[in-house]
């Protein structure tokens, strides 16, 4: 979670709690007897609460509050996520078009280095045909091209 997350969840934290704290004064101030002073006079603040229907009340609305606020956060923490979703979805289409290319090109030089060697063979059987040679067949072990190619080399008629 990134530190605008943790800032965001932090204020919220905070509004929460100075919303209950209003809410608890306002409670205190509408329930206090009249006779003390304000609703600043904490020694007050012992005194037992009447049970009205102003507690409820005030328990319903900061309920509904707090999960508004939960609600919020909830739905800016998932833009967030789903944004990173969708950057990393489009990162991921741009290597996939890299790799589409890189395979194109993969592939172009392989059917190159194919019709090269293939004419090399070719060269290679005409240069055995010519001088009347075995140069042999394609194997882990032979090379008809190097073969042809010291044939040539050890030819005399070839040498000048």
């Amino acid at each position: 979670m990134s530190k605008k997350n943790y800032t965001l969840i932090l204020y919220a934290t905070i509004s929460l709690c100075a919303i209950h704290l209003l809410m608890a004064s306002i409670y205190h101030y509408m329930t206090t007897p009249t006779y003390t002073t304000s609703i600043f006079d904490f020694s007050t603040w012992s005194y037992p609460y009447l049970r009205t229907v102003l507690s409820t009340n005030m328990f319903i609305m900061f309920t509904g509050i707090s999960a508004w606020v939960i609600t919020l956060i909830t739905e800016i923490l998932n833009k967030n996520k789903n944004n990173e979703l969708k950057n990393a979805q489009k990162e991921i289409d741009k290597l996939n078009c890299k790799i589409n290319e890189l395979n194109s090109v993969v592939e172009k030089e392989i059917e190159n280095r194919d019709n090269w060697e293939e004419r090399a063979t070719n060269l290679a059987d005409s240069v055995a045909d010519y001088f009347d040679s075995d140069i042999g067949e394609h194997s882990s072990a032979n090379c008809p091209i190097i073969n042809a190619h010291r044939l040539l080399a050890t030819r005399p008629e070839c040498r000048e």
